[in-house]
This record gives C-alpha cells, structure tokens and sequence, in this order.
C-alpha cells in the first residue's frame, strides 16, 4: 500500500508551530523535543500518527492517567499545525481516530 508523505518542519519551524497550539514551558522543554528529532524527516500520516504516540509514551513514564489525556487532547491540533500537507494531514487524523488517540 502507497501512503502520501511529506516532509516535517525543520526543528526550529516545527517547535514555532508546537508552541503556538500550547506554549506550556515543561512541554517546550521535555516533551516537544521528542517530536522535534523528527524535524526535516519524511513521513505519512501513519508515520506521524506513531510518532506522537510513541513521542507521548516516552514523555508521560510514571504520568498520571488525567494528564496523559491532556496531552491526547491536543494531538488533533498538534498534527494540524505541523502537517501542511492536506492529503498526509488527512491521513494522520484519521488514523489518530482509529487508534482511538482522538475523537
């Protein structure tokens, strides 16, 4: 199966557009540099959809439950700001909602 791809923001683009979805300091500096290694990489929608699940996974160890779902909550925002590509955008949504990370 042929997925559409797209290139990520560079780094410093991609932490730009995190912040303007939550500008929370500890995420600015623990969480969104996870997702910023992949800056400037090729991905799909599925690819992207992983990388914040695993990107939550790593960041939210020993989290309570309630501010894991916080996190979850801006997913849908946080693929939005940073996928420009309709199509791969598109993609990434829909498999965040059937991976059940949003709704």
């Amino acid at each position: 199966m042929d997925f559409a791809t797209t290139v990520l923001p560079q780094p410093a683009e991609m932490l730009r557009r995190l912040k303007s979805v939550q500008d929370e300091p500890h995420l600015v500096e623990k969480f969104y540099p996870i997702l910023m290694r992949k800056g400037g990489t090729r991905a799909a929608g599925v690819g992207i959809n992983l990388m914040f699940a695993l990107a939550i996974s790593d960041y939210s160890k020993g989290m309570q439950k309630e501010m894991v779902l916080v996190l979850y909550m801006n997913v849908e925002n946080w693929i939005k700001a940073i996928v420009d590509d309709t199509t791969v955008r598109d993609e990434a949504l829909a498999a965040a909602r059937k991976a059940g990370m949003i709704s």
